[in-house]
């Protein structure tokens, strides 16, 4: 869990999502 399973998720989410939102959760996560 973590930032892995972020990261995870930044990369198998379909291009319909808001970029910017997966920014803003991976930064809370890497913080």
């Amino acid at each position: 869990m973590g930032s892995a399973a972020s990261f995870e998720r930044y990369l198998n989410t379909p291009m319909d999502v808001p970029v910017n939102e997966l920014r803003t959760e991976l930064y809370i996560h890497l913080e």
